[in-house]
């Protein structure tokens, strides 16, 4: 009985992109919404979606999570765009979807699918990149991509361990993680700086993820970070720049 249970939980999940299948998808998916502030321009441009609740422990399971992401984050956007709002919105899509068949085939038809209109202010980010990946395979997967959406982003470690597989110019922006708990606040800081040269050396912005700590923030803004996400950068803090728009995700999603 046993094997039998473990067989089921391990079956292929079948996706379909029928209007029923497409439905489903996004159904099965929980997200969340991280506001994006533009430091030169000194606002909230847009916001970082994210999957809620544990990572799936299949190649298929994490495809189909990707596939659900991209479905919320159109539905998101036709929500926002009725209400006034011409936010940009970032979806992670790990590199194993967008590598391997037939999984890369239902992505791309996916997103061929939602009105270009809408597509404009998608931005594609290339996340769980392996250390394998060849720089020509990287190049051709970043060029499927910008077709299809607003622009395309890609994420690394503070260290910047991927970026040797970028060619200058494909890219809008390089993200980093900074919740990484493994390092500490003082190394973070200091790996900052390398980070945002490194970044700049391949002709695109430099993104910083998961800030909560002032003094993350203020070394991030110093450092010449274009983007910066989490919550340090949630509050008002006028002394940095820093200003909410009148403008909340709440607000489209339970209009009064």
């Amino acid at each position: 009985m046993q094997a039998q249970q473990h067989s089921q939980s391990q079956k292929p999940t079948r996706i379909t992109l029928d209007n029923a299948g497409v439905e489903a998808l996004g159904k099965n998916v929980s997200i969340s919404f991280r506001p994006i502030w533009n430091v030169e321009k000194k606002y909230l441009c847009g916001y970082l979606v994210r999957r809620v609740g544990a990572a799936p422990k299949t190649q298929d399971g994490a495809a189909a999570a990707d596939l659900g992401l991209l479905v919320k984050a159109a539905e998101s956007l036709e929500r926002l765009q009725a209400q006034g709002e011409k936010s940009v919105v970032v979806v992670p899509v790990g590199y194993e979807t967008l590598n391997a068949y037939p999984f890369r085939g239902h992505y791309l038809s996916l997103l061929r699918r939602i009105p270009e209109a809408l597509r404009s202010y998608i931005v594609l980010q290339l996340d769980n990149i392996p250390q394998h990946a060849s720089k020509q395979r990287l190049q051709l997967l970043q060029t499927d991509m910008r077709g299809l959406c607003r622009a395309v982003a890609l994420t690394s470690d503070i260290r910047g361990a991927n970026l040797d597989s970028v060619s200058r110019g494909n890219l809008h922006a390089c993200v980093v993680d900074f919740s990484d708990a493994s390092i500490g606040e003082d190394t973070m800081v200091s790996l900052i700086n390398r980070f945002a040269d490194k970044v700049g050396g391949i002709n695109c912005a430099a993104m910083a993820d998961g800030v909560s700590t002032r003094a993350a923030l203020c070394a991030a803004i110093s450092a010449g970070f274009r983007y910066i996400a989490g919550e340090a950068v949630v509050a008002d803090q006028p002394e940095l720049g820093i200003s909410r728009r009148h403008f909340s995700i709440e607000d489209a999603f339970n209009p009064s």
